[in-house]
């Protein structure tokens, strides 16, 4: 009598090995576990498993995430992410659920609950335009800047009054000269 053993798709998983190190991004339509060391960025669109002995610096996009050995990075678990009693995660957890075993040890900052995926996506993306708004020169934002002019002669200081205007080096010097235009809205001083 033959037996036959048949697994679903669902139950696929792909398996890095304790004696592996691999460094770079790696993407699993499904699932993973690591037993041996990962340095990078990891995206799955199952369930990412780092076992324990396994050492990890990387950040993890999953719909679940069990923890049981150290990683350091961000997590980001749609469902749930499982901390078990060996886990050590230095890092921001971001997921569904959290299960946090007796015994493990976690530093970093939690977002948990449902709205936490949506907060998290708001805030990346506020994020994102705050730094691009830094980048951007005030011409390009759609801010006005006032001209500001300033003149540098020898011998002689001009003190330009109430201007909104913008003033060339050759309009300020017309006007100072004897019998130039606006000197009473220029006012100059010999300097020693």
């Amino acid at each position: 009598m033959s037996t036959t053993t048949s697994t679903t798709v669902s139950d696929e998983i792909t398996v890095i090995g304790p004696d592996t190190r691999i460094k770079g991004e790696m993407e699993f339509e499904r699932g993973a576990q690591i037993l041996g060391r990962f340095d990078g960025k990891i995206t799955s669109g199952g369930e990412v498993q780092i076992g324990a002995g396994a050492e990890c610096a990387a950040s993890i996009q999953a719909e679940r995430i069990t923890i049981d050995g150290q990683i350091k990075g961000d997590l980001n678990a749609n469902q749930q992410l499982t901390l078990s009693a060996n886990a050590v995660v230095a890092g921001d957890i971001t997921a569904g659920t959290l299960v946090v075993t007796e015994g493990a040890s976690f530093v970093g900052s939690c977002r948990v609950g449902p709205a936490a995926q949506q907060i998290e996506n708001d805030t990346l993306a506020t994020s994102a335009i705050e730094a691009d708004a830094e980048l951007t020169p005030p011409w390009k934002r759609g801010t006005t800047v006032e001209p500001t002019p300033e003149v540098q002669t020898t011998g002689r200081a001009i003190t330009i009054l109430d201007t909104h205007e913008p003033t060339t080096l050759e309009q300020v010097a017309a006007e100072t000269q004897p019998g130039g235009l606006g000197t009473e809205s220029v006012a100059s001083e010999d300097v020693a």
